[in-house]
Order: C-alpha cells, then sequence, then structure tokens
C-alpha cells in the first residue's frame, strides 16, 4: 500500500509489484555483475535497472613523457591495478593477479601523478587525443558514478569496498544514507584502501594528496582517508555547496567551499560569463543558470586549484622528495551533453571552457616538477539513476536471497529497494 501511494497510482504500482514478484519466484542464477554490486546492509533483495542506463564501456588514457603500454581492455578495479604499476606502488589488495605489464620506461618513479574523471560518452579534450588508451568494462551494477570511481581507486569491486550506489536505504534506521556523507566506513564511507590511501601510508603522510570536484562525496571517494595516516595536514580537497558562506574547514579533512554567489561573481569580473536572471553567457552562447551551473562549478574549481597552487599554497610539499597525487572530478559535461546534444553549440563551447580548465591544471602541475607528471583520464560514460520505468520491457530485474527490505522505498531509494 504504501508502494501504491508513493508512486502516485494503482497501475504503477502493480506493475512494480509484479515485476518484483516474478523476479524473486523465477530467478536461478544471480548474474556476477549484481554479487560484485552487493554490500551487506547497504544493497537491497531487488535490484532494477533500467536498461537503457546500463552503459557498461567507459575509457582510459594514460600518458607521460614516454609511451604506455596499455591493454586493449580492462576492468574498472584494473584501473586501480595500472596505476599501482605505473607509480610503482605495491600491490593495492593483497590477492591481486596481473595478466599484464605495464612498461612505461621510467627510470625513477614518477613524481606527481594527475588522475581526472569525466563523465561524458567520448574521448574528447585535446589533450588526450592520440594518447594511450584501454576500454573500460564495468564490473558491477548498479551504474553509479560514485561506485564505479571508488571501484578505480580501490581496485575492487563494491561488494569489498561498499560503495554500492550514491545512495542508500540504512536498514536498521529506515533512512536515506549518502555515500561518503561521513568518512566512518561503518557508516557510508568506502571500507576498502584506496590509491591515495596507499600512497600516504608509503610516504608516512608526506604525500601531498589532493582531490576537487563539485561534488563533496566525490572528492571525498578522490581524497585519502585521513585516519590513515596519524597527521592529515598533507591532505587538501576542493568541493562546491550551493551556500553562499565563507571558506572554512571541513571537521578532519582540511577544504576549500566555493559558493554558487562567489563563482558568478568572480567568472562575471573576470570576463568569461555574461549572465541574466536565468541564463549566463559563454561567447554569445546561452545557459541555463539553474540547470547548466556545474559547467561553471568545474571550471571555477579548476581556476582555483591553478591560483593557490601557482601561489605557493602547497609550499615544500611539491618541492620534497615524496611522490604526490592530485586527482579531479568533472561531470558538468555530461547534462550539457544530454541536454543540448554533442554537436550543439552549447557543448562546443562547454568543451572549449573545460579543455581551457584542464590545460591549466597540467601545465601548472608540470611546470612545478622538475621530473614526469604522469597523467590518467577515465572518460566515465554518463552514469545516471532514474525512477523505475512503468514499461516493464525495458526493466531487468535480478535478485539476492537476502532477507527482504520493505518495498515502499522503491522510489526514493532507487535502485535498492
Amino acid at each position: 500500500k504504501k508502494l501504491i501511494k508513493r508512486e502516485g497510482g494503482y497501475m504503477k504500482g502493480l506493475i512494480t509489484l509484479f515485476v518484483l514478484f516474478v523476479a524473486l519466484c523465477c530467478a536461478n542464477e544471480i548474474p556476477p555483475k549484481v554479487l560484485n554490486g552487493y554490500y551487506p546492509q547497504r544493497s537491497g533483495d531487488v535490484l532494477v535497472v533500467d536498461k537503457a542506463l546500463s552503459k557498461e564501456e567507459s575509457l582510459l588514457v594514460v600518458f607521460g613523457e614516454d609511451k604506455l603500454n596499455l591493454p586493449e581492455t580492462i576492468t574498472e578495479t584494473e584501473v586501480a591495478h595500472i596505476l599501482t604499476q605505473t607509480l610503482a606502488l605495491p600491490n593495492i589488495t593483497p590477492d591481486e593477479t596481473r595478466d599484464y605489464e605495464i612498461s612505461n620506461n621510467y627510470f625513477n618513479k614518477p613524481m606527481a601523478n594527475l588522475f581526472f574523471i569525466i563523465e561524458t560518452t567520448a574521448d574528447t579534450l585535446e589533450i588526450t587525443k592520440g594518447k594511450p588508451q584501454s576500454k573500460i568494462t564495468m564490473d558491477s551494477l548498479p551504474y553509479s558514478t560514485l561506485g564505479h570511481a571508488t571501484s578505480m581507486v580501490t581496485g575492487v569491486t563494491p561488494s569489498v569496498h561498499g560503495i554500492v550506489s550514491n545512495k542508500w536505504l540504512d536498514r536498521d534506521q529506515e533512512r536515506t544514507v549518502r555515500a561518503y556523507s561521513s568518512w566512518n566506513p561503518m557508516i557510508s564511507g568506502a571500507v576498502a584502501p584506496s590509491l591515495q590511501d596507499t600512497l600516504t601510508l608509503m610516504t608516512e603522510g608526506e604525500s601531498l594528496v589532493f582531490a576537487a570536484s563539485g561534488c563533496k562525496a566525490m572528492t571525498r571517494a578522490l581524497s585519502a582517508k585521513p585516519y590513515i595516516a596519524s597527521d592529515g595536514a598533507n591532505n587538501f580537497g576542493i568541493y562546491w555547496t550551493g551556500f553562499d558562506t565563507d571558506s572554512v574547514y571541513d571537521d578532519q579533512v582540511p577544504k576549500v567551499v566555493l559558493t554558487k554567489n562567489g563563482i558568478i561573481a568572480y567568472l562575471t569580473a573576470e570576463g568569461i560569463i555574461e549572465t541574466d536572471a536565468t541564463h549566463f553567457y559563454l561567447e554569445g552562447v546561452g545557459f541555463d543558470l539553474k540547470s547548466d551551473f556545474g559547467l561553471l562549478v568545474d571550471y571555477a574549481i579548476a581556476e582555483k586549484f591553478v591560483q593557490r597552487f601557482t601561489a605557493g599554497l602547497f609550499g615544500d610539499l611539491v618541492a620534497d622528495d615524496a611522490q604526490d597525487m592530485y586527482s579531479f572530478a568533472f561531470t558538468s559535461i555530461k547534462g550539457i551533453e544530454h541536454a543540448y546534444g554533442e554537436g550543439s553549440g552549447q557543448f562546443d563551447a562547454a568543451m572549449e571552457l573545460l579543455n581551457h580548465g584542464v590545460e591549466m591544471i597540467v601545465n601548472a602541475v608540470d611546470a612545478a616538477y622538475t621530473d614526469v607528471v604522469l597523467k590518467e583520464f577515465v572518460y566515465m560514460n554518463g552514469i545516471e539513476e532514474s525512477p523505475v520505468e512503468e514499461d516493464v520491457s525495458s526493466v531487468v530485474v535480478d535478485t539476492l536471497n537476502e532477507d527482504h527490505m520493505p518495498v515502499y522505498a522503491v522510489k526514493t531509494f532507487y535502485p535498492q529497494v
């Protein structure tokens, strides 16, 4: 009854209940991708996935001073394994087996690493064109940006690291829990070590580990956990909040908070955009100020990082002998691409702005290090969550043999029920 009431109609509720009933009665074998995405107390019994959103392939581009011999196809967990080789770090998972070896011809391990996640469907940044690349196949369901990003930096699936989605239902408290809303792995954090954690442990906290994204959860996913090292002073992050407040510090990880009013004022003063009550304009091309604002956030993050980096914010951390890692996640292009189309004026203008932002970051970091700076770009297909489809034919349902969760949460807590 609660399900039908929440879904807003008997027909939709009955269709959903029918799909769940058929799946529970008929499922014989649980697909490996479903098992890989299942974590106790964070996953539900029934997984509903719209086939239209099941984009299984992304792209990894890796380059530095020399050519890298990358496999043609890898899984998302192998991204971390490749980086441990190129960065000369120990195996990130104790039972890791490698069916390939990455040859990068470096005489010395790189002293700096730049890791980018770009949410888009193609290799579209100028800086990555013609560089060595691998196709990435996804190991797990459901398709979640945070879940897959965590798999790429931990080398394990959500069944091990615990980030099963962008949010899930806490069975005991019967409430939504958002991934990385707390650093505590028992509440909402990742329970597996990441590349950033491994690097921090290797250098006893001396490495500079920096992460930036328009999303607080993604920034935390790409940061070293503050309790990994006794001194977290070398762990920095930037993310955006929608509140117009001054810069503050997180309770555990120092961060700069970007604000909406501050971003608009800064980019307008710099002559990068023009605005009116409902739109902003790039070179005369109009964007919706509300739905497309993420593009300005991504660029402002790049500008803010470069300003602080070139002004010596990190001081001697860049000049010391410890390896450093910088991670960025830019997700706005996905929305622009979906709203206007890849060949639109908006997409071209947005890509030009993002290209400029990424090049600013790369040039600033390259100039600060005398040795090679390794660079990785993950082009992650536009992964997003959506409500359950009314058309049963467009839905795939898989089941897990666990105690059933209340099904009234099917819409609010999609894709776990």
